[in-house]
Formats: structure tokens, C-alpha cells, sequence
């Protein structure tokens, strides 16, 4: 019996809401784990901006704890989308697909 292979991608697009609080949570990773700070590109002269604390707190968090601590960590979700494709007779045929907007609280 062949099997369908189904390929699921979800995509969450975030703003920065508060650089402070994001900053902030990026530092504290930074200086619990300097080697994996480092390995992002955080190092001498110790100076971080905001796509490095980004980066720092994504790959803390995983992009699906980035989505469900979104607001603990200074950011706000504006969209998600999910996308379904199969391998079938007709590949990448899309089966579904679904995307929502966000309002700013």
C-alpha cells in the first residue's frame, strides 16, 4: 500500500514590540551561555543589536516557543500562515491553506 506524504509548514511573521524587554532576555542568554552567544555572533565589543538578540532568543526559544512567548519576549505575532502540500501524482500539490491576521493589542 503506497502512503502520502503530506509536508506541513507553518510561518509566523513577528515585529519587535519592545526592544527593551527582548534586549534584555538576549543578555540574560548571553551571559548564561557565552560559547552559544558566541557561535551567533555575539562577542567583543560586546555591543548587541536588535537582529542579534533576535537570533540569541530564537534559537533559545525554537521558532515554536518564539511564537508562544512572543509577548514575554518583546515581540508581537502579526501573522501565521500554514501551508500543506503532497507528494502524490501531482507533486507539491498545495491541500491546504490557511493564514491569519493579527490585531495590535
Amino acid at each position: 500500500m503506497a502512503r502520502l506524504a503530506v509536508t506541513v509548514t507553518e510561518t509566523r511573521h513577528l515585529v519587535i514590540e519592545d526592544p527593551g524587554l527582548l534586549m534584555h532576555r538576549a543578555w540574560q542568554i548571553a551571559r548564561c551561555d557565552p560559547e552559544a552567544a558566541a557561535e551567533l555572533g555575539y562577542g567583543e565589543p560586546y555591543v548587541m543589536n536588535e537582529r542579534q538578540a533576535f537570533t540569541l532568543v530564537l534559537a533559545d526559544c525554537g521558532g515554536a516557543g518564539l511564537g508562544e512567548r512572543a509577548e514575554q519576549l518583546g515581540l508581537r505575532v502579526v501573522s501565521t500562515a500554514t501551508v500543506a502540500t503532497c507528494a502524490d501524482s501531482d507533486p507539491d500539490r498545495l491541500v491546504y491553506e490557511d493564514e491569519r491576521l493579527f490585531e495590535p493589542s
